[in-house]
């Protein structure tokens, strides 16, 4: 009896272990995106206002079979939550995309590593021209 409720548990904390796994592709709960199968491995450069982020550097690695194809899809996905396309340059091994949304501005590269594609790396630039961006001043070392 008791291999029994293992075995009738089993489904139910498999499903329970993919809900509770997150497929958000945003970058720090904002509206930002990583490309699919890639993850931030390092950022820098940080800045938010009023819960936005308007600032930051992201290194991104993971899989890129083909860059320009990774890209398309990602900039479709910028665009379907309100992004524009400002510029493209499309390429199997290297690929970029500039997109805006109101004063900010994201920049998307990928670069694909031919002898191990699932090592490939990337990074995205979040930068805003806005005043409150110009007002986060950094104090000198001294």
């Amino acid at each position: 009896m008791d291999c029994v409720m293992r075995i009738a548990a089993l489904p139910t904390l498999v499903l329970a272990l993919l809900v509770g796994c997150s497929t958000d592709r945003s970058i720090l709960e904002s509206d930002v995106y990583l490309p699919e199968n890639m993850t931030t491995i390092r950022s820098a450069n940080i800045r938010r206002v009023d819960g936005a982020l308007i600032g930051g550097d992201f290194l991104i690695a993971g899989r890129v079979n083909d860059a320009e194809a990774s890209v398309d899809e990602l900039v479709a996905y910028y665009c379907s939550n309100g992004w524009f396309l400002k510029r493209q340059i499309p390429g199997l091994d290297f690929s970029r995309a500039d997109l805006v949304k109101g004063d900010r501005t994201v920049t998307v590269e990928l670069v694909r590593r031919r002898i191990d594609p699932a090592n490939s790396t990337g990074t995205i630039v979040v930068a805003s021209a806005s005043k409150s961006a110009a007002s986060v001043a950094e104090s000198p070392m001294k």
